[in-house]
């Protein structure tokens, strides 16, 4: 949560009477704050507060359940790690929903008046929080459990790039056909997808947001071990692609997806080929790293480094493409994909770039023109300003 914004969680007057005097369950983690405190005055701000189930439960709700996304109730768990069904400090059972059990069971859900949910997004389609959400609100509506979307601002604002779904497929890192880089909140899309699966919408509880994205030196609690910085999420919508190959995306050190490199590559080499393209509101220069966990534990890397100077001109969409085709030039004996590249970006054709010399131009405007399409298309659904709506 940051303090360029206000989440729903701080407008219990819009809620209350949802969940006064009801047993519900809620979907929830570390990161799903309240803001405490007007931060008016000099050098004065709001400080993070308590968490989504504790908040409710002081307005008068029975918190009779919880549920938690990838990286458990805490957000400390490892990528891919299941953290398995528990318990809460005060006997609340928290079921996971992340490992072998992707969304809620009918028994989970029988006994309750509603669920609520209340989770942070990324900004990307390939972060899971979005997948889990969306399972929750449709197993609701199955089991006719009214769900209420408690709604959280975008941390990368309203830009929409990069690709769509090819062929519509689906996967729990691209539960539904937007963008890479989506620009909507969580509450937009539960309603898109209820109305195009055709199920009961949630009740979407707005936040106080105009559509920017979060500032440089604005309150950020890390939704996962690899998004310590609301700058990192920024890097992610790019260089998450990399988790599909074998560069490392950064993990292991302390600059995830703004770390680039491997044991191969030599970060002069790397750093001056993407100099030949400049890349707008992104600087970048040559490193060596030693990932302490993850790929290439160990092991020292050569790479570039990354900072996002102008969060609103920065495409990390561009800037990961870029570094495909820069790397299939100076590696292309050694970089190697897995099937997770294809289901992290949609399609096939960041594997082309990588693997096979696709020109980085063309794919870039295929993406650019599905983005528009999308802007234009996504009008219908958005609930706060959009800065970024094409003509």
């Amino acid at each position: 949560m940051a303090d360029w914004a206000h989440a729903a969680l701080d407008r219990p007057d819009a809620w209350g009477d949802l969940v006064t005097g009801r047993r519900i369950g809620v979907v929830t983690t570390a990161a799903s704050r309240s803001l405490e405190g007007s931060g008016t005055g000099p050098g004065k701000r709001p400080a993070l507060g308590r968490r989504t189930d504790t908040v409710l439960a002081e307005a008068g709700a029975t918190v009779a359940r919880l549920f938690s996304p990838e990286h458990g109730l805490e957000g400390t768990l490892d990528p891919g790690e299941s953290g398995g069904d528990s318990a809460g400090d005060d006997g609340v059972p928290v079921i996971s929903l992340y490992g072998p059990r992707r969304r809620p069971e009918q028994r989970h859900l029988a006994d309750l008046d509603a669920v609520v949910i209340d989770l942070p997004d990324a900004g990307c389609r390939a972060y899971t929080f979005s997948a889990t959400m969306l399972g929750v609100a449709a197993a609701a509506a199955e089991a006719g459990v009214p769900a209420i979307v408690l709604d959280r601002p975008n941390p990368l604002g309203r830009t929409a790039a990069g690709p769509g779904l090819a062929d519509e497929r689906t996967a729990f890192v691209a539960p539904m056909n937007v963008p890479l880089r989506h620009g909507l909140t969580m509450g937009e899309m539960a309603m898109r997808d209820a109305r195009e699966r055709d199920y009961a919408p949630p009740t979407v509880i707005r936040c106080d947001w105009q559509g920017n994205p979060c500032p440089a030196d604005a309150i950020w609690m890390p939704p996962s071990p690899g998004l310590p910085t609301s700058e990192t999420a920024f890097g992610y919508a790019g260089t998450v692609l990399f988790e599909g190959t074998n560069i490392s995306e950064g993990r292991g050190t302390t600059r995830p997806f703004l770390t680039v490199g491997a044991p191969f590559l030599s970060g002069e080499a790397l750093n001056d080929k993407l100099a030949q393209t400049p890349l707008v509101g992104i600087d970048h220069w040559p490193i060596t790293f030693r990932p302490a966990f993850f790929k290439h534990q160990g092991v020292l890397c050569g790479g570039i480094a990354l900072h996002i100077a102008d969060r609103r001109r920065a495409d990390p969409i561009a800037l990961v493409v870029r570094l495909f085709a820069a790397i299939a030039r100076l590696a292309p004996d050694d970089v190697t994909a897995s099937a997770f590249l294809e289901r992290l970006s949609g399609g096939d054709d960041a594997r082309r770039i990588l693997l096979h010399g696709a020109d980085p131009d063309e794919v870039l405007e295929t993406w650019r023109i599905q983005a528009t399409d999308f802007r234009r298309h996504r009008t219908a659904i958005l609930l706060y300003p959009d800065d970024e709506a094409p003509p």
